[in-house]
């Protein structure tokens, strides 16, 4: 991620106590712990206030896995990351030194992250699993970022736009979920299978509301 003051790297980060010696187990172990999503990701920030030169600043360390440039995002110096982990997507903050000042609560346990996007003090997640939740957060409070609310639909974004202050442009796939059931009509798990592409535009005109979430949809079925 780069903006106008720094320049900000994430990397896979691997506490040393769990490498075997051979650089081939290293290897092989980085792979296992990327499947289980046990990463730690490192944050190094460049600072680029002077043109000529750029100069290593700070580093910290969080416990997630971001996305894509999306994932992160900078605000009045302060840097916002969107993660996710075994335990869910979530929010954190730093401050201009890299210093954890706020996280928010984990959402959608066991869901992947599919797609982030920061407006202003909000930001928005799609997970996914079955069905596509939207989660809308607040970040006016940077040590407490909230949860606003929510919209679940089928199918999944990869890709969030910011179309104005109160629309969002989601581009991805439409899914249908199957619901497995055994002889006697017990469901014993559901899964999904993707039956197309799929643009949205989300309404988040009032997100404390979860029936003010809305989407209009457009579909190209494969």
């Amino acid at each position: 991620y780069k903006s106008i003051v720094c320049i900000i790297i994430s990397t896979k980060w691997y506490p040393s106590s769990l490498f075997p010696s051979t650089s081939i187990d290293k290897f092989i172990l980085a792979l296992l712990f990327n499947s289980i999503e046990l990463i730690l990701a490192s944050l190094s920030i460049y600072n680029a206030f002077n043109a000529q030169y750029l100069y290593y600043t700070t580093k910290n360390k969080i416990i997630g896995k971001t996305i894509n440039q999306y994932s992160l995002d900078e605000q009045n110096g302060h840097l916002r990351i969107a993660l996710y982990d075994n335990d869910g997507a979530k929010i954190a903050i730093f401050d201009e030194n890299l210093k954890q000042i706020g996280i928010s609560n984990h959402v959608a346990k066991g869901e992947k992250m599919y797609s982030s996007r920061f407006m202003g003090n909000k930001a928005y997640l799609v997970t996914y699993k079955t069905v596509d939740p939207l989660f809308v957060i607040d970040l006016s409070n940077e040590t407490k970022p909230t949860v606003l609310g929510e919209l679940h639909i089928p199918g999944y974004s990869t890709y969030l736009h910011p179309y104005d202050e109160n629309h969002l442009i989601g581009i991805g796939m439409e899914t249908e979920e199957i619901v497995n059931k055994n002889s006697i009509g017990k469901v014993t798990s559901t899964t999904s299978k993707i039956t197309g592409m799929k643009m949205a535009l989300f309404d988040v005109s009032d997100a404390v509301s979860y029936t003010h979430l809305r989407a209009h949809e457009t579909l190209m079925n494969l």
